[in-house]
Formats: C-alpha cells, sequence, structure tokens
C-alpha cells in the first residue's frame, strides 16, 4: 500500500493538493464536494463529503448501476408491430436507440403508406420531466421523454453551399433560410413548429444545430410512413408481424454514459422503474426516482438521505447527492458481476467520451457532468503504482466559466496521481453509509414528493450539459 494512503479526514488538511482546489480562485465561495476512496470503499480523503449537491450527469451513475442491476447486462428492448386491418399497432416498451433508417425499413416490409393509421401503446409517455427549465427544450439534449420516439426525440439542421436542409425530416417541423452576410444563426419556434435559419452559407457542409423535436411520437409514426393515430385499446393476442430488437444493454450503457446522453438515461431509469411494477401513467417519476433511490439503500448500501433524484439524467437543478454516495457507488459497481461492462461503459481520459480531451495520459475512466454553476467528475484512477482510488468531486455555485472549474478539478485528479503520500497517516475509516438501509428508514428519507409538480426549475438555462 502506498505510504500515507490511509488518511483519515482528519489529515486532509494536510494533503496540498486538496487545500489548492479549495482555494482555486474558480471555486471561490463555491461548495466543493470531494471523497476519495480505495477500491475497498474506505474513505481516505474527503471534504464536504456528506453534503447535498447537484451534481448535473454524474446522477447517469445511479441510473445505469440501477439499470444494470435491475434488467441485467443482456436485456434488450423489443419493440413489437402488428398489422391490424389497414392499420400497424406498435407495442413501444420505451427503446431509445430507435433511428428513422430502422423505422423506414419496417415500415417498407410492413406496407405502411402515408395514410396508414399508426397506433401505438406506449409504456410511458411523462413528455418533460419533472424539474427540467423550460429554456432548455427546444435543444436536443432536453427532448421530451416517450416510449415510442426516433432519433433520440431530436434532428439536425445542415447546412452547405447549396443550402440548408434538415436531417430527419420526419421531425415535422417548418424550415426557413433567410440569407444575409452574417454567420449563421437559428431561431426555434418550438410551439410553431418553424426554425429561421439566418445568414452567410458555408463552403462545406457542417451540422449547425441540434434540437429538439415538438413531438416524438409523431416523429417516430412519420419516420415508419405512416400518420398517427388512437392508442389501441389493447394489443392482439398473438406473434407481432415484425420486431425491432435494440442492441444489449451492456452497450446502450456505453452509448448513455460516453457521450452523456441525457435522453437514453431518462428511458433507462423509467424502463428499470416500470421492471419492479406500474408507473403513474400521469406522472411516472415520482415513483421510478423513489425506486431508484430504494436500489441505492438496499442493494448498494447508500444512505437514502445521501440522494434525492428528481430524474435520471441530472438535467434537473433539484438533483441532488453526495460525494460519498458516488464513492460508495463507485466501490459497489466493482464487486457486481457486470463490473467489466460498468467499467468499459465510462468515457476514458484521452479516449472516447466527454473526456477525450481531459486527464490525458492518465488510466483514468469515468462520468463527467456540467450545468450552469454546477461541474463534476467522478471515476476510477489508476495510479502508475497500481493503487486504483475511487474519486468524486463535486463543485455547486461557482461565478467563473465552467471550464475555469473544470481546470481546477483536473488539476486535483493530477496531482492525485503524481502525489507521493497525502500526508500523515492515522487509519482508515468506511465511507459513512450502512451496508443496507432498513426499508422504513429509506422509505422516510424520500421525503415529501407530492410538491414536484409545482416546481419547474426556475434557474438560469444551463449553457451545456455533459
Amino acid at each position: 500500500m502506498l505510504a500515507g494512503l490511509t488518511l483519515l479526514l482528519l489529515g486532509s488538511a494536510r494533503f496540498e493538493p486538496l487545500q489548492e482546489l479549495l482555494q482555486d480562485p474558480a471555486l471561490k465561495g463555491a461548495i466543493v464536494s470531494v471523497a476519495v476512496a480505495n477500491d475497498r470503499g474506505e474513505l481516505l480523503l474527503a471534504n464536504a463529503e456528506s453534503t447535498r449537491v447537484m451534481p448535473a450527469s454524474n446522477l447517469k451513475l445511479f441510473t445505469v448501476a440501477y439499470a444494470l442491476h435491475r434488467l441485467g447486462p443482456d436485456f434488450r428492448y423489443r419493440t413489437r408491430f402488428f398489422k391490424v386491418g389497414g392499420e400497424i399497432w406498435v407495442d413501444a416498451p420505451g427503446d431509445p436507440t430507435l433511428d428513422s433508417k430502422k423505422l423506414a425499413a419496417v415500415g417498407k416490409r410492413l406496407g405502411v403508406g402515408r395514410r396508414t393509421r399508426i397506433r401505438v401503446a406506449q409504456a410511458y409517455a411523462p413528455g418533460v420531466p419533472q424539474g427540467w427549465n423550460h429554456g432548455y427544450l427546444t435543444a436536443r439534449y432536453a427532448a421530451q421523454i416517450e416510449a415510442w420516439s426516433v432519433d433520440r426525440g431530436g434532428f439536425e439542421v445542415w447546412a452547405d453551399s447549396k443550402g440548408v436542409s434538415l436531417r430527419s425530416p420526419s421531425c415535422g417541423v417548418r424550415l426557413i433560410y433567410l440569407p444575409d452576410e452574417k454567420p449563421l444563426r437559428v431561431s426555434y419556434d418550438l410551439q410553431g413548429r418553424t426554425i429561421t435559419v439566418r445568414g452567410a452559407l458555408p463552403k462545406e457542409s457542417q451540422r449547425v444545430i441540434s434540437l429538439a423535436s415538438p413531438d416524438p411520437s409523431e416523429a417516430a409514426c412519420r419516420a415508419l410512413g405512416g400518420v398517427e393515430g388512437p392508442p389501441p385499446d389493447a394489443l392482439p393476442d398473438r406473434d407481432p408481424d415484425c420486431i425491432l430488437e435494440s442492441p444489449l444493454l451492456r452497450e446502450i450503457a456505453a452509448m448513455c454514459l460516453q457521450p452523456s446522453d441525457n435522453n437514453i438515461a431518462e428511458h433507462l431509469l423509467l424502463t428499470a422503474a416500470l421492471a419492479e411494477g406500474p408507473l403513474s401513467a400521469e406522472d411516472p417519476y415520482p415513483q421510478a426516482t423513489d425506486r431508484l433511490v430504494l436500489f441505492a439503500a438496499k442493494a448498494a448500501g447508500i444512505d437514502a438521505d445521501d440522494l434525492r433524484p428528481w430524474d435520471g439524467s441530472g438535467l434537473s437543478r433539484h438533483d441532488l447527492v453526495t460525494a460519498r454516495s458516488i464513492a460508495r457507488l463507485l466501490a459497489w459497481c466493482l464487486e457486481q458481476p457486470w463490473r467489466d461492462v460498468w467499467l468499459d461503459a465510462q468515457a476514458r481520459a484521452g479516449g472516447p467520451g466527454t473526456l477525450a480531451n481531459r486527464l490525458k495520459g492518465l488510466d483514468f475512466a469515468g462520468k463527467t457532468g456540467y450545468i450552469d454553476a454546477v461541474a463534476s467528475l467522478s471515476g476510477y484512477l489508476k495510479r502508475s503504482d497500481g493503487v486504483l482510488l475511487l474519486v468524486s468531486v463535486v463543485c455547486n455555485h461557482f461565478k467563473h466559466p465552467v471550464s475555469e472549474a473544470r481546470q481546477a478539478i483536473d488539476r486535483f485528479v493530477e496531482k492525485l496521481a503524481e502525489a507521493k503520500e497525502f500526508g500523515t497517516a492515522v487509519e482508515v475509516r468506511p465511507i459513512d453509509a450502512p451496508q443496507s438501509v432498513p426499508l422504513a428508514r429509506a422509505g422516510a428519507a424520500l421525503g415529501d414528493r407530492s410538491a414536484r409538480s409545482s416546481v419547474h426549475g426556475l434557474a438560469a438555462p444551463a449553457r451545456a450539459h455533459r
């Protein structure tokens, strides 16, 4: 074991890189929550580790772990299609990987025409998840959540020397181009379903912007080749005429975590929660997030008081976690039969995902996160001496640009990788969370969720979310 690695919290103040992080000008006045543990989940270094903070996309770690635990890494979505008279009936369980090409191929196979009615039984259709700021909603990263959707609820606007076009014409949006000499600008009237692009055309083809579809289920029906009809009263009790299977969950986990895909995270939360029992048709999120907390408490041994999710992606500013709960989750996932799936799903320093341009040269795998005034980084740091550290840093309420907060976090991780010792070792102690939490206590920790429906995330729109 590395000299000085067994550090009690009392010795944390002696570790110079932690002090440098806490005193970084970019984080002046901010909440800086830190938990560093060994691979057994024993806490080595910490600051404000039990303070609940907004995690941004680090919440996806809980969502994906819940899905892998509840559904298994070999789970697949199976979207079923039935020909009923002159109509197509669809059983939509929530596959977030459906795309326009897949649906067009099914429509051609089933003989769907422009007037063919598509009647869909959706597993859930909450639309906008609770707590999402309405300023987000034109962006593709905040597309509405419906079990029957295509291209992850969004579409792209592209431009070249010949003009401006939509990728995914089934989105049902009108495109207007107004040329001038300035750089390209986009305005999007979501309710009016109109996009206006102004500016000079580029010489080479380029993506201009990614946007959310005004009606994801209608767009999926269009992609299939028909028109949306009312949902069926009941699906046929026979084999379907066609089935679309998703990739395995082990692949979908990476599709969620590496690029930090909000849409996939929301579907995984609702699918895992639905596997435990019915969800409210009106608003499935209170039940789904309660089940996520119970999973964390019962399975992963996380104190239920440490976790208050409002969605599955971390886009809601009402999401709260502690750094110690993330560190505990990271340790628990190493003990699971799907450990390798979990590790392969993480973004890698200098590799695929949101860490492609960060922490280069380090053996780090984990999850990034940021929204306005929030920056987080949690994952696994393997030092050159072979020591594995579980690291979680979550910063809230800083005034400087998020890029400066990220740089401060990265410097801290780099110094963790290089440090010869942390300071004067006293003793190791486990993360302060029980291995299991009685159901009564876990349920009580969920608190009063009845107020959720009246809160609409009034904070400033996120500049980005990864």
